[in-house]
């Protein structure tokens, strides 16, 4: 008789298990559905690029461009690098890349996600962009029409001088022509 009590105690165990472990299955399942929370030192901005700054995405991995937020129309500067803007940095691969219709179609619309620039790394491009500014941004230096070139078809459009910017680091962006739904790594493990 105890071994059969015996048994009946261990199914009953196995029992309590497997419920315990559908539940938390279908819990995990359900919360994979719910949009994951932006941490509060990131921001989620949907724009559209305008320019680009010619010199610094013409020859390396990163990016450097002025995009306006689609609703608001507030100007933003992103810069982007693959591997946190360093000089000993290793190839980036094509999926680390910013795509080329980022900087040949003004009307495609992006979202990006982006953080406030960290470290001295991260502040060395904004910093340079806001090297022309005074310590009012109504005495800002005029823009530079050589630096950052505009996107056909946003002539018309003519954001404020660079330095008078927010300036934000990308960190994943999404949309465009090829793949509207799919987001793209921007930062590398280092």
């Amino acid at each position: 008789m105890r071994i059969r009590e015996r048994r009946i105690r261990q199914i009953r165990i196995e029992i309590l298990l497997c419920s315990i472990l559908t539940a938390a299955f279908a819990a995990a399942q359900h919360a994979s559905q719910i949009p994951t929370p932006i941490p509060p030192d990131k921001q989620i901005i949907t724009a559209k690029v305008v320019e680009y700054n010619r010199s610094v995405m013409s020859g390396t991995y990163e990016g450097d461009l002025i995009v306006r937020a689609d609703g608001s129309g507030e100007f933003f500067h992103l810069i982007y690098s693959p591997y946190d803007f360093g000089f000993e940095s290793p190839s980036a691969d094509a999926s680390q890349l910013l795509p080329r219709s980022m900087t040949s179609d003004s009307s495609l619309l992006w979202t990006f996600t982006v953080h406030a620039p960290r470290g001295f790394r991260e502040q060395g491009p904004c910093k340079t962009a806001r090297s022309g500014a005074s310590e009012k941004q109504e005495n800002a230096l005029p823009r530079d029409p050589g630096v950052f070139v505009p996107l056909p078809g946003a002539g018309n459009v003519v954001p404020p001088p660079v330095a008078t910017l927010p300036c934000l680091v990308i960190e994943r962006w999404s949309g465009g022509p090829a793949q509207p739904d799919a987001a793209h790594p921007v930062r590398a493990a280092l």
